[in-house]
């Protein structure tokens, strides 16, 4: 679950505290004071008032642990959850190529909110994180887009799909220019683009050498099975051919039989003042026995 206000009081904190600043001042006059011979318990008192309100003016907020464990707990049953989706399993999966998980913080809207935090590392309100799942036919894409600031479902919603490898063009990186609180960093993107033009998915990660692997590896499987569908789709092509060119050799032969098969012609009686009527008969092949005309023989 999103501390969305938690989350915000560390995204939008920019330098120190003014009211942080009164209450250590405070507590620090109550240090001196505790020096005092008479006004040591005076000093005592001063020194709670100062942490005090050095308490209430830092108020509650998230740090980067919160941040990233928060992310960890939308993201960690994505694998799972793309599965089911899909009704695809680890039995339906390519063995030239492993399932791949991207993630990254978001730096693509121009709203954001952006602070790079005591490890250095620059993160943002907005975070991406996607599942790909490789059959012998499609890319699955299970992906998730997370708004650490806003628990709304226009904030916070799935994308992907199945892509067909033939559909599919290629997978790319790019690198980008980002201010980043006044300061010029690169941000790198990763697109799965398809042969319409359009990208199935593309947002920034969290660049290394295994998003470039990640990235040839799948150019080299959708180079594989491309051509593999294409040879399927020949033989299929083939199939359809012989099975049409027997069904026109069957139907020709037919025709041929009926047309070579001999006619008796039937002359009935002639109607007074009406045409001759011709009857046509198919002859059968069936030979019968010859009809002997004249007295026969008495057999005993």
């Amino acid at each position: 679950e999103m501390e969305t206000k938690l989350n915000q009081k560390y995204f939008a904190a920019k330098g120190i505290n003014p009211v942080l600043i009164v209450g250590l001042a405070v507590a620090l006059v109550g240090i001196i004071l505790l020096f005092g011979g008479n006004t040591r318990p005076i000093g005592i008192v001063i020194i709670l008032v100062g942490i005090a309100v050095a308490v209430f003016g830092s108020g509650s907020k998230a740090g980067e642990y919160d941040i990233d464990n928060q992310i960890y707990g939308v993201t960690k049953e994505m694998p799972e959850q793309a599965m089911i989706k899909y009704e695809v399993y680890e039995r339906h999966f390519l063995t030239i190529i492993k399932p791949i998980f991207l993630k990254g913080f978001d730096f693509s809207p121009a709203d954001i909110y952006c602070k790079k935090g005591s490890d250095h590392i620059y993160r943002t309100n907005m975070y991406n994180a996607a599942q790909l799942y490789f059959t012998k036919t499609k890319i699955f894409v299970y992906g998730k887009h997370i708004t650490l600031t806003d628990a709304s479902e226009e904030a916070n919603y799935e994308f992907g799909g199945a892509y067909p490898f033939e559909d599919v063009e290629k997978a790319y990186i790019e690198e980008k220019k980002f201010n980043a609180q006044g300061r010029e960093i690169s941000v790198y993107y990763f697109g799965l683009k398809l042969k319409s033009g359009e990208d199935a998915f593309k947002f920034t990660v969290e660049y290394g050498a295994d998003i470039d692997k990640a990235a040839d590896d799948i150019n080299h499987t959708i180079e594989k099975m491309t051509e593999k569908a294409e040879e399927r789709e020949r033989i299929k092509a083939s199939k359809r051919a012989a099975l049409r060119a027997e069904a026109e050799k069957e139907a020709a032969d037919k025709k041929n039989q009926k047309e070579d098969a001999p006619a008796a012609v039937e002359q009935d009686a002639p109607v007074a003042g009406g045409p001759r009527v011709q009857r046509h008969y198919i002859l059968s092949h069936v030979q019968y026995p010859p009809l002997i005309l004249g007295p026969q023989p008495f057999l005993s």
